[in-house]
């Protein structure tokens, strides 16, 4: 898929998952946070990092699945440790992008 098409689709996912609390101020943040961190999240695109191999598709289907179970604890987690590895792939974007800079 293009990679745009994907971005997108990527960001109308996470916003589905939280659209139905009811306060557009918290959306709104919400949406704000996610545009904010999507310049991190581009730096870090790798399918593994420090030998860790990364399945998105795998995460968003995990989160799904504890959603429509209606089983809140499992969908936080499941969310907890997806944004957690992506957090883990920008933190090894950033030292891999501080190397190349301290060199050119």
């Amino acid at each position: 898929m293009h990679y745009e098409e994907w971005v997108v689709r990527h960001r109308i996912f996470h916003r589905a998952l939280v659209n139905a609390c009811g306060s557009p101020w918290l959306l709104g943040f919400r949406d704000v946070l996610h545009e904010q961190s999507e310049r991190y999240r581009r730096l870090s695109i790798r399918r593994e990092a420090g030998g860790k191999p990364r399945n998105v598709e795998a995460e968003h289907k995990t989160i799904v699945a504890a959603v429509i179970r209606r089983d809140a604890d499992a969908a936080v987690r499941a969310l907890s440790k997806h944004f957690g590895t992506t957090k883990e792939f920008v933190e090894l974007a950033a030292s891999r992008i501080a190397e190349v800079s301290r060199t050119t």
